[in-house]
């Protein structure tokens, strides 16, 4: 089971989200487990709103952080990899989400280099900068997105 007795995980029917990414992140077997239980239900929630907003929408966009890693199967007409150096990312995790620098390590060491993700996106937004420099960039993408779709 993949939430066994005793983890302290589950708490008052609700996830300790910062024990569970620990554990995920401790123990590869156990992130195998939680990937094969969650991943399928992104999928289809994923595909329940492509469904949902068919002929509505002329573009959808889904944020889908291990697309690659878990060889999301989602049918898309285009990947944009948002990528940023790992000094930047771990800098993000303990800044930002407060996470110490071990778990932050583990956490970009169980993901795809970024070199491999821009190699396979077919736009790549740098995110390494100062926000309103990402914030220009994803204008100019959302502008000639819209222009020719």
């Amino acid at each position: 089971d993949l939430i066994e007795p005793g983890l302290g995980i589950l708490k008052d029917d609700e996830f300790d989200k910062s024990l569970l990414r620990k554990r995920a992140f401790e123990n590869s077997r156990f992130r195998d487990k939680l990937d094969k239980v969650l991943h399928p239900r992104v999928l289809e929630r994923a595909e329940n709103f492509k469904e949902r907003c068919a002929g509505d929408s002329k573009i959808l966009l889904f944020q889908v952080p291990l697309l690659y890693e878990v060889d999301f199967p989602l049918r898309r007409d285009l990947d944009i990899v948002v990528a940023a150096s790992r000094q930047t990312q771990l800098d993000r995790l303990e800044r930002d989400r407060g996470l110490d620098p071990t778990l932050s390590g583990q956490i970009i060491d169980a993901q795809l280099p970024v070199e491999e993700k821009i190699a396979r996106g077919d736009i790549v937004v740098w995110n390494d900068g100062h926000p309103s420099a990402f914030t220009i960039q994803v204008e100019i993408l959302a502008r000639r997105l819209t222009a020719i779709s």
